[in-house]
């Protein structure tokens, strides 16, 4: 799955999986003008103005844009960090 946000979320809570609580007073904007491609995990765009200008699919999975100051995120599940190398490269 993918997930992409511009709230916040504490480093404890992402590191330790299950549920995760976004939050900030002044989120920015995500916008997706590309395309986003996922097995089973699916997609959530979580932001202070969410824009799909590009192409979402999600291959079982469920593609959600929500809109908001404070998000949880209850899906089990295990969260993983690209490192730097992964980002560089334009893999996710």
């Amino acid at each position: 799955g993918f997930t992409a946000s511009s709230l916040d979320v504490l480093n404890s809570e992402f590191m330790r999986g299950g549920a995760l609580h976004f939050h900030g007073t002044q989120p920015g904007s995500v916008i997706n003008q590309g395309t986003i491609l996922t097995g089973p995990g699916g997609v959530t765009l979580i932001g202070g103005m969410v824009v799909n200008e590009g192409t979402i699919v999600s291959e079982g999975g469920n593609v959600s844009l929500i809109v908001g100051e404070d998000v949880t995120l209850t899906a089990a599940g295990t969260y993983v960090q690209a490192d730097m190398e992964t980002l560089v490269s334009g893999i996710s």
